[in-house]
Formats: C-alpha cells, sequence, structure tokens
C-alpha cells in the first residue's frame, strides 16, 4: 500500500481526500493505491482506494478482489505491520492463503 498527493484542488477525483500522509503533505489531497505483484516482481493488479482509508481496512477488498479477476490460488499475501490484524489473518488463511508480514503486537 503507498499513496500519492495531488498538488491542486483535486474536485474530479472522488477519491481524493485528505488522510494519513506518507509523503508529509497534510495540506494535500491523496489517494492510496494497492499493489498486487507475482512472484518475480511484475504488477498483476491494483485497487485504488480514498486518501482518508486506513491500510489494515483494504486487505480482504484486496484478496477478494485478486481471486475474483484471477481465481484462487495458492498466493503469498506480504503485508507490512500496519495491515496485520487479526480479522485479516482469518481472512486469509483460508483456501491456500498464506500471510507474510510484520507483527501486529510490534
Amino acid at each position: 500500500m503507498t499513496s500519492t498527493y495531488f498538488e491542486g484542488l483535486a474536485d474530479a477525483n472522488p477519491l481524493a481526500r485528505r488522510g494519513h500522509s506518507r509523503d508529509h503533505r497534510p495540506d494535500c489531497k491523496q489517494v492510496c493505491i494497492a499493489l498486487v505483484v507475482t512472484r518475480e516482481g511484475m504488477p498483476l493488479g491494483y485497487e485504488v482506494f480514498a486518501g482518508h482509508r486506513v491500510d489494515v481496512t483494504t486487505v480482504e477488498e484486496v484478496v477478494e478482489t485478486m481471486e475474483a479477476r484471477y481465481g484462487m490460488a495458492e498466493r503469498i499475501w506480504v503485508m507490512d505491520r500496519g495491515m496485520v490484524s487479526a480479522d485479516n489473518v482469518e481472512c486469509i488463511r483460508p483456501a491456500n492463503r498464506v500471510a507474510d508480514g510484520g507483527d501486529a503486537r510490534a
């Protein structure tokens, strides 16, 4: 998950919102982007979320969207500790999903 900000009003983009700015630009609207890659690191898919969306709330939607597009498969989902939660681990457990991520207790 990453974000990118807009240097303008961004009124035409309904997803552009103020949120936690990884770019240290709280004055700018932003969108959050989730990128899914293959084992080789090639882009497979992406999702764009509203700029005020909290990372931990995106995992289930990304997993379900990718599986709807590309089918069920044994995948490794890599997340940082900002995305790990008990609910997200439970979402990933079934159907040969494998979680690899930061320790939620850290």
